[in-house]
């Protein structure tokens, strides 16, 4: 094909050996052209599909032909309708200009994942951080009836085994390091109390939460030896040891001036007295 006279289109590689298409769209159609063939004939090219069939018909088999032609705010929209209209076989995506329904095969995202394991990831900026809080803030406020859907949704639901084991693998042996314990203190003391009003939506929420096993309340209920057991190996490895002297220290700080109020000291007999009978 001669130099085009055109610079910005859209435009088709078409397969004349069966007649499947490849729909794209340029700034410029020449040197997207020779783009193209620069990289199937290196079999670098995006496209999987267009690469198999370059490489099992060969170039001469290939036909370039301009659809058309438009100014460069128009490229886009262009492709778009005439990737609705042909459904190109030899597309990757099925939206023009992005990769929203492309997905990937398995082997592509563990080569995806292998390639970010161990790449250490920028710290937020203090711009980008305030960015996101003010996204926070901006986002409308779960209303009633989502919260409703969302409590029915997620009640008697069970973590699969394998997203245990996971989990598991993931937090053994995890140490919380002494600036993260700081930031979660410094968080707790500016956390406001919970109210009277908080706390009774808590117990009832609690007290209407149905597990799977049985039907009952999880309120009250004993673990097997055998959830006991795994609950203990899970933790092993946790834990840094027994509480230093400063840790102790501050335990006892932060508890000096609290008092239980009469409703839980009643509790609080009314549970010793039924943990001592039996």
């Amino acid at each position: 094909m001669g130099p085009c006279v055109v610079k910005a289109g859209v435009y088709t590689i078409t397969n004349t050996a069966n007649g499947k298409l490849y729909v794209g769209s340029t700034v410029n159609l020449a040197h997207r052209w020779r783009q193209h063939r620069r990289l199937l004939s290196k079999g670098t090219h995006h496209s999987i599909k267009l690469q198999r069939a370059w490489n099992k018909y060969s170039a001469d088999a290939f036909e370039f032909r301009v659809l058309e032609t438009c100014s460069h705010g128009l490229l886009i929209p262009y492709e778009q309708m005439y990737i609705k209209y042909f459904r190109p076989w030899y597309n990757m995506c099925p939206v023009a200009g992005s990769r929203l329904g492309c997905k990937a095969s398995p082997e592509t995202i563990i080569k995806m994942s292998k390639a970010h394991t161990g790449v250490p990831r920028a710290p937020f900026t203090t711009a980008h951080r305030a960015a996101l809080a003010a996204v926070a803030r901006l986002r409308a406020p779960i209303s009633a009836a989502t919260r409703a859907r969302m409590l029915v949704a997620s009640t008697g639901r069970r973590m699969s085994e394998a997203n245990i084991a996971v989990l598991v693998a993931r937090n053994t042996g995890r140490l919380v390091s002494e600036a993260t314990r700081a930031k979660q203190s410094a968080a707790g003391k500016q956390r406001p109390p919970i109210s009277d009003e908080n706390r009774a939506g808590m117990s009832a929420r609690m007290l209407g939460n149905k597990i799977c096993i049985g039907n009952k309340n999880h309120l009250g209920k004993k673990h097997s030896p055998e959830a006991r057991a795994k609950m203990s190996a899970n933790r092993k490895g946790l834990c840094t040891g027994p509480l230093s002297e400063e840790h102790k220290a501050k335990i006892s700080e932060a508890k000096k001036g609290l008092r239980h109020s009469d409703e839980t000291r009643s509790k609080m007999s009314i549970a010793h007295l039924k943990r001592s009978r039996k």
